[in-house]
């Protein structure tokens, strides 16, 4: 799921001025991933790697001015689909 928020212009502040557009090195954009607690760090490293390429690929984004956190999604922990899920179920 990916939701996005644009920003005005004229709402960045760099070094202290207000800036028209976003600068290619401050203000990066944030991303949270939420994957399930089952999924391996080697997974979660494929994940942000696939993520930040994909959004510097097809936005005028540097993939240095993204950042990633990961949260972890535990079972009975996720409302989806009109229930809480367990990962035993599925």
């Amino acid at each position: 799921m990916i939701t996005w928020e644009w920003i005005n212009n004229d709402h960045y502040i760099h070094n202290g001025e207000v800036v028209e557009k976003q600068q290619q090195i401050t203000h990066p954009v944030l991303i949270e991933l939420t994957a399930p607690n089952y999924y391996s760090q080697q997974n979660i490293v494929f994940l942000m790697e696939l993520i930040a390429k994909d959004i510097s690929s097809n936005l005028p984004i540097n993939k240095g001015n993204i950042f990633i956190s990961f949260t972890p999604a535990y079972s009975d922990g996720v409302y989806d689909h009109g229930s809480v899920i367990n990962w035993d179920d599925s």
